[in-house]
């Protein structure tokens, strides 16, 4: 096996010798050993991509319904999407999102966005509405004003 005392030499040094590493490696034999890296080297690459949805989504995650979300656009429960949020042991592997359930995730949040976009939409859209927020921030809102502004006269 190429390597091999290289290999071994590294996992020692570094102070977190894999026995179960160093076992093949020193029965030689190479296809455990190829396999045992390969599922180690999934798991690092797992435990990396949970990380970065966790980062891209830290702003957010304190005011989302993360149940909402799960329900609305996965048709899961709320423990299936934090297990993939987290990155938990689900019968024995680490859950993360899939490429296909990461574009499920993104167009959830962005028909999330379009929503709370109208939503603004409409609020700023009612009728008097940055008349009278102006008028409240400067403190100018009167009976007058407000008659004023809707063409009536309070009390009539």
């Amino acid at each position: 096996m190429e390597n091999t005392e290289m290999l071994k030499r590294l996992l020692q040094d570094s102070g977190k010798g894999d026995s179960k590493l160093l076992k093949y490696i020193e029965e030689g034999n190479e296809e455990d050993v190829q396999k045992l890296i390969a599922k180690r080297l999934v798991g690092a690459i797992t435990a990396l991509e949970v990380l970065e949805v966790k980062e891209a989504l830290s702003e957010i995650l304190p005011f989302i319904s993360q149940a909402y979300i799960a329900k609305t656009y996965f048709k899961k429960s709320r423990a299936w999407f934090t297990q993939r949020l987290n990155g938990n042991e689900v019968f024995g592997v680490k859950a993360s999102f899939d490429s296909e359930s990461l574009l499920v995730l993104i167009d959830a949040l962005k028909d999330m966005r379009n929503k709370m976009s109208s939503a603004i939409d409409g609020l700023e859209s009612i009728k008097g509405f940055d008349v009278t927020a102006q008028a409240v921030m400067d403190g100018s809102l009167t009976p007058d004003t407000l008659a004023e502004y809707y063409g009536a006269e309070i009390g009539e």
